[in-house]
């Protein structure tokens, strides 16, 4: 895969993917990985606290994490799982310094799309009956058209 600028993002052997997992890739939504990490931690006795924003970690000698929320509230486990984003505390504290988002150049547009009105057209019917992985890359001359 390469950038819009052509340089070289990630490469894959389908090949060896195909032989290794059985199937080319598996591709599937965020929300159903994190809905399935969400399930399988709570399975397992894990405490799941939304709306906390956290101010640092600190890391244990004996392995514990403490993760200081904002506000002062300390709270220590053995495991201490960083989905928090783009600007991810969890990450920085990881790493030890202040970690910024890259600014690449890229990037990814989602959206969602009426199923019964895409079933009336016979040109997408078909994606709708036979659901399929599918990703459209558009050349940068084709978003930004050059004016004469």
């Amino acid at each position: 895969m390469l950038s819009w600028r052509g340089e070289l993002l990630s490469n894959m052997s389908f090949p060896e993917a195909a032989a290794k997992y059985g199937s080319p890739f598996w591709d599937f939504h965020r929300a159903n990985l994190h809905k399935c990490l969400l399930e399988r931690a709570v399975e397992l006795g894990a405490v799941v606290r939304c709306k906390t924003r956290v101010d640092t970690l600190e890391f244990g000698s004996g392995g514990e994490t403490t993760v200081v929320l904002e506000g002062g509230e300390r709270v220590t486990a053995d495991l201490v799982l960083g989905a928090d984003g783009i600007y991810s505390k969890t990450r920085e504290a990881f790493v030890g310094r202040v970690d910024p988002p890259t600014k690449t150049g890229d990037l990814a547009y989602r959206l969602l799309l009426d199923a019964e009105e895409m079933l009336k057209d016979p040109e997408l019917a078909g994606m709708m009956r036979d659901p399929q992985v599918m990703y459209w890359l558009v050349s940068p001359s084709l978003l930004h058209p050059m004016s004469g």
